[in-house]
């Protein structure tokens, strides 16, 4: 979980967004269109570059952390993977760039 935590898995790599169709289509357009685990990275840096707005909210579901379901070390592996894969398609910089500054900022709950 602490790894999960420092690259902001449960916001960057969750699978859960709410976005438009006309934005997903645009992301799937790219050249080349992004495959695996890339998609999510790619519809980041997307918004990144497009100047979305952006914010995540606490979910009443519960993602399991790879570490939690697979062990430590094939956990790990999976999270390792699953970053490098978005890592090559975005670039290291932009992938950083969205570690650090992509959706920061907590919708209020009701």
């Amino acid at each position: 979980p602490l790894i999960a935590r420092l690259i902001r898995a449960d916001i960057m790599l969750s699978g859960e967004r709410i976005i438009q169709t006309s934005t997903l289509r645009a992301v799937m357009t790219q050249s080349p269109p992004p495959v695996q685990y890339a998609m999510e990275p790619a519809l980041n840096q997307y918004c990144l570059d497009h100047q979305s707005a952006t914010a995540w909210s606490p979910a009443s579901t519960y993602n399991t952390y790879k570490t939690l379901k697979l062990g430590l070390w094939r956990g790990l592996l999976g999270d390792f993977i699953t970053m490098i894969h978005g890592a090559q398609y975005v670039g290291w910089y932009n992938y950083l760039t969205q570690i650090t500054s992509f959706c920061r900022h907590k919708v209020a709950t009701i």
